[in-house]
């Protein structure tokens, strides 16, 4: 009879742990926010645990008494499971799959630890005060203890024509931020706070006032595309108007590479990408090894403000971003790996890329995002 009852439990647990779990019951992938999310849409071995956990719940939601104290008990059990042990994964497929594989298995292994909220960045002022002391080099009013902490200010306010532009961005930005839903509101003006960063990754051979001037002109067409955006939907871009390319930018330190990729559109009318590219990571046999993808924007050389945002491609604006973190200490070895790359939710693949320098078999892929904000997300 105890058996029984325990049974009873557990099958009732399972059964409403699932109705929260799976993307097919729980959340539309073309509405997917979260890292968690993104990842369950864009990998087939997670939508197949999914499936399988289904069917489960299906079979076994009849034993739950619906309006019973156990049943509300449950459903408490339920969050802490979802925002504890699923959404601690972040984007890490291999985190998730255990996780679903838990959860059907051995429930009583499941971790009910709230995750950790990051640490949030420091900001800058986007539009500089102009009339303030100009700060030195030593270091005196640096809040970062960088020297170029100024620089942006610095170039900003030598240029009326650039001034008058950052304070546009600044007024289209305003009326914008309060249109987009909350949690959109919060990446936006995390990356308005950020954008000062931008002397920080200009290229050496480029001058710092055209590294500068190029970035504002591209945050400008950037945010008022979005501003359109939210007054006019636009459909999603195709893979037949998109291709992979590579970029200038990119990092490399302590036995990891940050390697920066472009979509690049060739279409002849406005599209808009929003989200993670699907990536399926490949060993040096050509197998697909899926639980050694993660989904994030947050790498050793990066902190990219979450969830993604939608950004506009068109003939005025033909490139958004995207970059691959891999690393190469790893013993015993795992790669040369490759990577094949496609939009959101897709497996149409548009290129095959290549790390044979990469020995560690995870790769992370950050968000797409607005070609504006590549250098000021590179730290």
């Amino acid at each position: 009879m105890r058996i029984s009852r325990f049974l009873a439990c557990l099958v009732a647990i399972l059964a409403v742990l699932w109705s929260f779990a799976a993307p097919a019951q729980s959340f539309d992938c073309g509405r997917a926010e979260t890292n968690t999310e993104w990842a369950i849409c864009n990998t087939p071995e997670l939508a197949k645990l999914d499936e399988e956990l289904a069917k489960t719940y299906h079979q076994l939601l009849g034993s739950v008494e619906e309006g019973s104290a156990l049943a509300r008990k449950y459903k408490e059990l339920q969050v802490s499971w979802m925002h504890g042990s699923r959404d601690r994964c972040g984007g890490d497929v291999d985190c998730l799959i255990q996780a679903y594989n838990a959860i059907s298995t051995v429930l009583p292994a499941l971790s009910l630890d709230s995750p950790a909220n990051p640490a949030q960045q420091p900001g800058y002022p986007f539009v500089p005060d102009c009339g303030a002391s100009a700060q030195t080099e030593n270091g005196a009013g640096v809040t970062d203890g960088y020297s170029k902490a100024d620089d942006y200010n610095k170039v900003v306010c030598s240029s009326r024509k650039l001034l008058d532009a950052v304070r546009q961005i600044d007024q289209i930005a305003g009326a914008l931020s309060p249109k987009l839903p909350a949690h959109w509101r919060a990446a936006f003006e995390a990356q308005q706070s950020v954008f000062a960063r931008t002397p920080y990754m200009c290229p050496p051979e480029t001058k710092l006032q055209e590294c500068i001037e190029e970035a504002v002109q591209q945050r400008l067409e950037d945010v008022k595309s979005l501003a359109a955006l939210m007054e006019n939907p636009l459909p999603a871009c195709t893979p037949s108007d998109i291709r992979v390319t590579s970029s200038q930018f990119g990092d490399a330190g302590m036995s990891k590479r940050f390697d920066v990729y472009l979509f690049t559109y060739d279409g002849a009318a406005a599209c808009v990408l929003r989200g993670y590219p699907a990536i399926a990571v490949l060993d040096d046999g050509g197998d697909t090894q899926p639980g050694n993808a993660e989904y994030s924007g947050s790498t050793y050389f990066s902190k990219i403000p979450e969830p993604p945002l939608p950004v506009v491609l068109s003939p005025k604006n033909r490139t958004a971003w995207f970059a691959l973190h891999t690393a190469n200490a790893c013993d015993p070895r795992a790669g040369p790996l490759k990577v094949k790359v496609a939009l959101p939710h897709s497996r149409k693949w548009l290129e095959t890329l290549e790390f044979p320098y990469a020995n560690c078999p995870g790769v992370t892929v950050t968000p797409i995002a607005a070609i504006s904000t590549v250098l000021s997300s590179i730290f």
